[in-house]
Formats: structure tokens, sequence, C-alpha cells
């Protein structure tokens, strides 16, 4: 895992985020943490979200295609 240092944030930040760590019970370092994996969830989630779109608009456009496996795994057994 990486370590990050911060610095110049301004106090209201520093203060704000303390102050939400508190009221859950953690240190401010398990806050900062938290929401920074927040955001990058968030992002994953979007990311998620229009792949899942995508794979729809494709299997409107051109159905559900056939699953391979079976011929794949013939074949391969023929050349052995």
């Amino acid at each position: 895992m990486a370590d990050v240092k911060v610095r110049k944030l301004e106090d209201r930040v520093v203060e704000f985020h303390r102050r939400q760590a508190a009221k859950a019970g953690h240190s401010l370092e398990a806050e900062l943490r938290k929401v920074i994996t927040d955001a990058a969830n968030v992002a994953r989630q979007k990311w998620v979200l229009d792949i899942q779109r995508r794979h729809e608009r494709l299997r409107k456009k051109y159905g559900t295609m056939p699953d391979s496996t079976p011929g794949i795994l013939a074949e391969r057994e023929g050349r052995e």
C-alpha cells in the first residue's frame, strides 16, 4: 500500500474532516482514507455502469452470441 502526504490544506478543510472523524468515532487518518477510497469507488462504479450500458446496446443490436467454448474444446481435443 502507498503512503501519501498532502501539504498545504486549508485549516478549515482539515477541521471539517477532523469533526467528521470524531462523529464517526475514528481517526482523522481513517476519515481521509475513507473519503479518498469512496471517491475512487464512485469513479469505478460509473465506469462499470458505462460498460454495462454498452454491453446492453450491443446485445439489443446483435442479440446474444452463442457460447463458443464447446467448439473450442472439441477442436483442442481433436489436435491432441
